[in-house]
């Protein structure tokens, strides 16, 4: 490491500059900024399929620049606008960022980071087919296992905000996890059936360590934006079958906000090569709900011989609530 030049110390230390474009099919660049206590300001999330993943965007990453402009140093209003600005014009805007942690090694060593040195990422003018034909706000399980030739799961994982949880923080081509439906981004719900996701960031790591020992491992995952709903909403995102209709209820009924028409239920019907929903659906000339178990393969179409609909009438909805009532 002492013996490196500075460009290769840059690569090394994974400073990148992100060429994020917009997408007419996708809203916004897919990144959330946050305020740290002292510049520079952080990439706190990173939706997954969104052009600030394709663009190589990471969270923890801290922002120095934004199209050319330095703010390493910036307060946090400055950053935020300038961004702000380059968004809204909807032209390509580029951040030079590099990893939290070897930020200040950088510093310490006086390592002037020099954008012609650095690993340059563009987002592709596009979305790419793998993105658009994903299933979106659906939770997958994920069976990752090893040979006896492989060591690694081939994933790299980063803290969760206050070292609480555990996110996807790139999959490595060409790996065990590559051929499952992780991705980048993805937030780890459950490891083998254990629900993980408000445990400290390492206690997860060690779950995992001894997981890739044992070589197989379960993950249980949702992408950033359906957690995010979840938190919002106070949804359940465990797994448990046991959980399943308390999971339904809550979600279409809670704290009194009903769930509109259409919208999705977070369920754990779901593998690595399929992943099941269900929909809330309502019929506005038949007048009846039903809830709809669909399967839906990884190249995102359904399979229709998985398609389970069940109908409620309103008259039998409203006698069952009576029931219940006098009962």
């Amino acid at each position: 490491m002492s013996g490196m030049s500075a460009a290769e110390r840059l690569r090394n230390d994974n400073v990148r500059l992100c060429r994020l474009c917009f997408w007419s099919n996708f809203e916004g660049l897919g990144f959330n900024l946050e305020k740290s206590a002292q510049p520079p300001h952080i990439i706190r999330l990173v939706e997954p399929n969104s052009p600030a993943a394709a663009g190589g965007l990471k969270i923890l990453d801290v922002v120095l620049t934004v199209n050319q402009e330095d703010v390493s140093q910036a307060d946090y209003s400055r950053v935020r606008d300038a961004i702000k600005i380059a968004c809204d014009s909807k032209n390509p805007i580029e951040l030079l960022v590099a990893k939290q942690r070897f930020y200040q090694q950088l510093k310490t060593k006086i390592i002037l980071i020099n954008p012609e040195m650095v690993t340059i990422i563009n987002t592709p003018e596009k979305m790419p087919s793998d993105y658009l034909n994903f299933p979106k706000h659906i939770s997958r399980t994920c069976y990752i296992c090893l040979n006896d030739k492989e060591t690694l799961f081939g994933f790299e994982t980063i803290h969760g905000e206050k070292d609480i949880g555990l996110c996807i923080q790139k999959v490595f081509p060409n790996t065990p996890a590559s051929n499952t439906s992780l991705r980048k981004c993805d937030r780890i719900i459950e490891i083998n059936d254990k629900y993980v996701d408000n445990d400290l960031s390492s206690s997860i790591l060690e779950k995992l360590k001894k997981a890739k020992m044992q070589g197989v491992v379960k993950l249980y995952v949702v992408d950033t934006e359906t957690y995010k709903y979840a938190q919002v909403n106070k949804i359940s995102l465990k797994s448990k079958r046991q959980h399943q209709n308390e999971l339904t209820v809550s979600s279409i009924n809670h704290g009194n906000q009903s769930l509109r028409p259409n919208t999705p239920i977070i369920m754990d019907l779901c593998d690595s090569h399929r992943a099941d929903s269900i929909k809330l659906n309502y019929d506005n000339q038949e007048k009846f709900h039903s809830s709809t178990i669909a399967s839906v393969r990884e190249n995102g179409e359904l399979d229709d011989i998985h398609c389970v609909q069940i109908v409620f009438t309103l008259f039998f909805a409203g006698f069952l609530f009576l029931y219940l009532s006098y009962s």
